[in-house]
């Protein structure tokens, strides 16, 4: 296996879970990028007490922090455009900072830059690859907030002008749909950008798509099928849960989605006509497959919060275990099952397969959950696709 590439992870105020958008947004970032990557954090702060807490919370591998400069008082319009942009980074920036990341910056391979505002710290000779996490498109929300009436449009074609050019200094910039268009519209290389299918632009008043009646009475596995652990708590389940289902429902079908599966699974499968494999969820669906209960028991996975995120993200209301969810780094979200035993797992699946309201009841709670928290998770499957092909890659 490849060394895992280190990461610097600069960001223009300590993460918060109990902070505003973005501190959320940064927090996110930066609890993905450290189950991959060994991360350093920088960022500015009062005391040395944040930074510790997210190094010991989240197993970062160091932290680089300076108290920020003393406030400088802006005219008017500055303060308000800093006002509308992060409120809460406004006079924080610290000159310490920015000399301890360039001196550092050579030790690592790949530079995060987390919010317009840590352009400010980014170090002007780093040869490695450098990523730019946007929040929005700055300009273009600017623009549409009322409180704009009065700017001079040469100060907010200023702040478009600084975020292009800022776009232009890094190799990726990942954002969500909507700001990616905005970005892109603005002159940023479509090749560049990399967005995030959800995110705000979901909606989920739609409740007709959420429809029980239009999924089958399947189970679905996501995961690679040549991992041993993935393949130990698959082997688990297919012994210990299924024939348990299988007493009321004597074919229910099992598909198993990944690529290079273990010869263990594909030995149950040759012996099972209701075990199904396919190499992707798009060869799955052209297949006309649907399916209306994900399962990932978690019992062996040294990537728990990924793999349960992602199970997420599709929306299908997913059965794990205790043992799965007690390895979170986070808190565990409300709208995933969690079985104390194999008999317990067993009789959620039942219920979740059988009764329309349990199902649709969760299926909303996971496009709510997809909504509001989810699109850090998918620009970070999408960043790690990009830098797997140039060779980059973290530990799994």
């Amino acid at each position: 296996m490849k060394q895992a590439q280190r990461v610097l992870f600069i960001t223009p105020q300590a993460p918060a879970s109990g902070g505003n958008a973005c501190s959320m947004k940064s927090l996110e970032a930066l609890a993905l990028f450290s189950q991959h990557y060994p991360v350093t954090l920088a960022c500015p702060a009062r005391s040395d007490r944040e930074p510790q807490a997210l190094k010991d919370t989240l197993g970062l591998e160091g932290i680089i922090w300076a108290k920020p400069d003393a406030a400088v008082q802006a005219d008017e319009v500055a303060q308000r455009l800093n006002a509308m942009i992060a409120p809460d980074t406004t006079n924080r920036f610290s000159e310490a900072l920015a000399r301890q990341v360039t001196n550092v910056a050579a030790d690592f391979d790949i530079i995060v830059i987390d919010h317009f505002y840590a352009f400010f710290y980014q170090p002007a000779e780093f040869t490695g690859t450098t990523i730019y996490h946007a929040h929005a498109a700055h300009f273009a929300d600017i623009q549409a907030q009322p409180d704009c009436a009065g700017l001079e449009e040469k100060v907010v074609n200023g702040l478009r002008k600084r975020e292009l050019d800022a776009c232009a200094g890094v190799d990726h910039v990942f954002a969500t749909a909507n700001d990616a268009l905005r970005l892109a519209d603005a002159g940023v290389p479509f090749g560049k950008l990399q967005s995030s299918l959800l995110g705000s632009h979901i909606d989920t008043r739609k409740s007709d798509a959420i429809d029980f009646n239009r999924t089958k009475a399947q189970l679905l596995y996501v995961g690679y099928l040549g991992d041993a652990d993935n393949v130990r708590s698959l082997m688990w389940f297919i012994r210990e849960v299924l024939p348990q289902l299988r007493e009321s429902m004597p074919r229910l079908p099992l598909h198993l989605v990944g690529k290079d599966p273990d010869l263990q699974l594909l030995t149950l499968g040759m012996s099972d006509p209701n075990i199904h494999f396919h190499r992707s969820m798009e060869e799955a669906e052209m297949a006309g497959e649907s399916f209306r209960v994900s399962i990932d028991p978690l019992l062996y996975e040294r990537v728990v919060d990924t793999k349960l995120i992602n199970n997420l993200a599709r929306g299908t209301p997913t059965v794990t275990t205790v043992a799965g969810v007690a390895r979170l780094r986070g808190e565990a979200p409300d709208t995933v099952v969690a079985a104390q035993s194999s008999g317990d797992m067993a009789a959620h699946i039942r219920t979740l397969l059988t009764d329309k309201s349990a199902w649709r009841k969760l299926a909303v709670a996971n496009r709510e959950f997809a909504r509001s928290r989810l699109h850090v998770h998918d620009l970070m499957y999408r960043l790690r696709a990009q830098l797997s092909q140039q060779g980059a890659v973290g530990a799994a």
